[in-house]
């Protein structure tokens, strides 16, 4: 995609959706866009149309189903539920006792498996994914099994704390601090990638942040290997954060290092600024985020780089990503001190 495309598809993208349904295909027929444009354009109509996933409903009715089930509780044994977490569109997350050791956890409950083997099939890369990543900064796998009905289900390391950046609004953390968070996310994506793995989905609630301070990254659920790393599934794109997401993904294009690289970026400008760089909602990418002020201005061209459009702009590695902002925070401490 030619980057001086991006205008014209965005501009023609919101005028067709300004449109009555019926009065779309008249615009993208009469207009002299390049093809190339008219079907970038036509490809984010249909996903801006696509219904609400099957699997978002229901969950809270079936984890209340679960948690005052006596027998249902039985198909997780050694843990006992204990409350919802969380729910999604791939199903719901418990916090669990051991029942021997009282050890707290994660336990994670694929629902509706027998649907579709693609969802299995996923549910089990996640757990495979978490089985190799053993680091200080990635919560860890502790068991997986499958319940009695053949339910897929995997028991993790609980987290208490906040996401990364209600951490740091919540403690009011200077930049210092904020950047020193960002370094322990920076080592677990790094290690991550070391095993030949991207993450593909990462943003602040992916990033925990325990009572005692420890960074703690989570869900693997959309993770792929690197070296099998395709133009992005309709699997896939259904499951991103579009908030979050990188062009690449919002246009279904191969996906890779660089592709954690803009989320890494992304999650910087946050946490530097208390808000996101671009529209939540948007469908397609933006142009640059507004400018940070004043003496981040350095930091700033870091976040540019990293979210770069153009994946081969942005920095090849983590590790150049961190060495950037160890040159910054050089160079500002010795401005400091003179």
């Amino acid at each position: 995609m030619k980057p001086e495309h991006w205008e014209r598809i965005q501009a023609l993208f919101h005028r067709a959706l300004s449109l009555p349904e019926a009065d779309r295909v008249g615009l993208l027929t009469s207009t002299d866009e390049e093809p190339e444009v008219l079907s970038e354009v036509n490809m984010m109509i249909s996903e801006d149309a696509r219904p609400a996933e099957l699997f978002n409903s229901g969950l809270g009715q079936l984890a209340n189903a679960i948690l005052h089930g006596g027998v249902e509780q039985q198909k997780f044994h050694p843990y006992r539920l204990v409350k919802l977490l969380g729910e999604g569109g791939m199903g719901v997350v418990y916090l669990a006792e051991h029942e021997e050791t009282g050890t707290q956890a994660a336990v994670k409950v694929l629902r509706d498996s027998w649907i579709s083997p693609a969802r299995r099939e996923r549910f089990q890369r996640e757990q495979d994914s978490l089985a190799g990543l053993i680091h200080p900064h990635i919560a860890r796998l502790y068991e997986a099994h499958v319940a009695p009905d053949e339910t897929p289900w995997f028991a993790m390391e609980y987290v208490d704390g906040l996401s990364i950046t209600r951490h740091c609004r919540h403690h009011h953390l200077d930049t210092l601090s904020r950047l020193s968070l960002f370094h322990s996310l920076c080592e677990a994506v790094e290690h991550a990638h070391q095993h030949q793995l991207i993450h593909r989905d990462l943003k602040p609630s992916n990033v925990m942040v325990s009572t005692d301070g420890v960074v703690k990254l989570l869900d693997f659920g959309i993770a792929k290997q690197i070296d099998l790393s395709q133009p992005g599934s309709i699997d896939a794109q259904r499951w991103m954060t579009r908030s979050h997401a990188a062009p690449e993904q919002l246009l279904g294009e191969p996906t890779g290092v660089f592709t954690d690289i803009y989320a890494l970026g992304l999650i910087l400008y946050e946490l530097l600024t208390d808000r996101l760089p671009f529209d939540p909602t948007r469908r397609v990418p933006e142009a640059a985020p507004p400018a940070l002020p004043g003496a981040e201005g350095e930091l700033f061209q870091i976040c540019l780089t990293a979210m770069h459009r153009q994946p081969e702009e942005r920095f090849s590695s983590v590790s150049r990503l961190l060495e950037a902002l160890h040159q910054c925070r050089h160079r500002t401490s010795r401005a400091a001190g003179a």
